[in-house]
């Protein structure tokens, strides 16, 4: 029999699809926050857009867990930040809310054990958290938006 030695092996690490995006998440985020410190903010913007996209893409792939859900809320708040400087609050408010959206509307039947029901309960508090604080430091938004996203903050269950 022939021995194998170290040197007639060729180590093959294989990237995970959920290390794959992960990785071009983090990308997305740190070229944008690079886009948005030197006030190129279209390029931030279409960085967190992407951030947003990728983690969405992970969620629907079922990585419904605590990172990815942390990935999502990420873009769209940086997003949301982008915006206030802009100088457009209405826009930044959409962001927010389409994170908490796409939290509370995920499909049920998406959602196959108690660990990812879990995670989107735990991403849910958060991104009405995010929502409530705000709200409260841009009191001049449109009552009718007020009140839905306050009813959507004092909600204590995601369905």
């Amino acid at each position: 029999m022939e021995k194998i030695g170290l040197n007639t092996i060729e180590p093959t690490f294989q990237v995970s699809p959920y290390e794959k995006f992960k990785t071009e998440w983090e990308s997305f985020i740190t070229d944008g926050n690079r886009a948005f410190s030197a006030g190129a903010l279209n390029t931030a913007e279409s960085c967190y857009s992407e951030a947003s996209k990728t983690a969405r893409y992970l969620l629907d792939q079922g990585y419904v867990n605590k990172a990815s859900i942390s990935m999502l809320l990420v873009g769209y708040h940086n997003s949301a930040d982008l915006y206030i400087r802009k100088n457009d609050p209405e826009t930044a408010l959409d962001r927010l809310s389409t994170a908490l959206r796409t939290l509370f509307n995920f499909p049920e039947e998406c959602i196959d054990c108690e660990q990812k029901r879990d995670a989107l309960e735990w991403g849910t508090i958060r991104a009405k958290r995010q929502l409530c604080l705000f709200l409260k430091s841009h009191p001049t938004m449109q009552q009718q938006q007020l009140d839905f996203l306050t009813s959507q903050c004092l909600k204590t269950d995601h369905h």
